[in-house]
């Protein structure tokens, strides 16, 4: 109901005393209740299923094809807020960070069993190597020839691309803060000194 009010919000304003997105619900509701069907900031047609926020986002970010900056969501659907986007991003396994305030479709990533399996020893052999603790950068960076044709046609361009899609594949197994992959979760807050102190005591 949000969008519809803003798109037009000039045209109501100048033209009747609706001046919010729910009194404009009201209005419909009273006028069309026996056409269309309304749910709590909703209306469709009765034909139709409503959807929720969170799957009008993953469809739209599918029919992209491209991962979309925040102000361009905004744009496409100006009655959301930014709680309504964040919590889409929760609660859609779908919908995945892509750094800087992006956002993309994890329907979209191409990648098969064999990617997945040069991503999975590769954050192994990390893990080994530093005890348990690795970044997106280093994986960025030891698989960047190897996986060049991954990251092209991904448009993978940085180590935050890359994080937030080794987050989607893995996160079962590992635990990820930006731009830090662990082995198991720790039990307290921790900083990249923290981690850089932990990883030198761990090899004396």
């Amino acid at each position: 109901m949000g969008d519809v009010f803003y798109r037009f919000e000039e045209e109501l304003k100048e033209q009747s005393n609706v001046n919010n997105r729910y009194f404009l619900h009201g209005v419909l509701k009273h006028y069309y209740g026996e056409e269309l069907i309304f749910a709590r900031d909703k209306v469709s047609k009765a034909s139709c299923e409503i959807m929720s926020t969170n799957k009008i986002l993953e469809n739209f970010l599918m029919d992209q094809g491209v991962p979309v900056e925040k102000e361009r969501i905004r744009e496409q659907f100006p009655g959301w807020t930014e709680v309504m986007i964040v919590n889409s991003e929760v609660v859609n396994k779908n919908i995945i960070s892509w750094g800087n305030g992006g956002l993309t479709c994890a329907k979209l990533i191409e990648i098969t069993e064999t990617d997945k399996k040069e991503f999975h020893n590769a954050i192994e052999a990390e893990l080994e190597e530093l005890n348990g603790y690795c970044t997106a950068m280093l994986i960025y960076k030891k698989l960047q020839l190897k996986m060049n044709s991954f990251y092209k046609k991904n448009r993978i361009k940085n180590y935050v691309n890359l994080f937030y899609v080794l987050e989607h594949l893995f996160e079962d197994i590992y635990y990820f803060r930006m731009p830090h992959i662990l082995k198991e979760k720790q039990d307290k807050q921790f900083t990249t000194i923290d981690i850089i102190i932990k990883t030198i005591e761990d090899r004396k």
